[in-house]
């Protein structure tokens, strides 16, 4: 619940006022905004759960949605403590950490392929978290590394 309000907040602040300006919506049309995007989100989200999911894969699906979030810690951890993070370090991680959650998830939800041994969640006998934490936390670090670290003016403006 929580999450969908902070999409429909994003949404709206991030997407349709950057795009159309702040001036151009009261307040109150821009809560409609949020609320139909979540209406939305949440339509689109259930329509998923009833076309592609029977009910006992909701253990598995809780899996899969710990997996995308826990694989995006890296990601969180560099943007606070870590001084060399770079723009194109963060979107590759991003990037990376979709692309993997996306291949695992089809292979195991989507098109019934047991991904480990005995048909249950397993890659070379560990949880789907694993891979894709060390694929989000190795592409941060390689491409942060490879290129031109933040300026002096970028780094007083996020680190005090």
């Amino acid at each position: 619940d929580s999450q969908f309000v902070c999409l429909g907040t994003m949404f709206t602040k991030d997407i349709v006022i950057q795009k159309f300006g702040e001036d151009r919506f009261t307040d109150s049309q821009k809560v409609l905004i949020a609320r139909g995007f979540i209406l939305f989100i949440v339509a689109v989200t259930y329509g998923f759960s009833v076309a592609l999911m029977d009910t006992a894969q909701v253990f598995a699906l809780g899996v899969w949605c710990f997996s995308g979030f826990a694989g995006l810690f890296p990601l969180v951890f560099a943007a606070i403590y870590w001084k060399r993070a770079t723009a194109a370090g963060v979107i590759s991680s991003i990037i990376a950490t979709t692309i993997t959650w996306c291949i695992l998830f089809y292979n195991d939800i989507i098109a019934k392929k047991p991904p480990g041994e005995s048909d249950e969640l397993l890659i070379a006998g560990m949880m789907p978290v694993t891979l894709i934490f060390a694929v989000s936390a190795i592409t941060l670090v390689v491409v942060s590394l490879i290129t031109p670290k933040p300026s002096d003016s970028t780094l007083r403006k996020f680190f005090v």
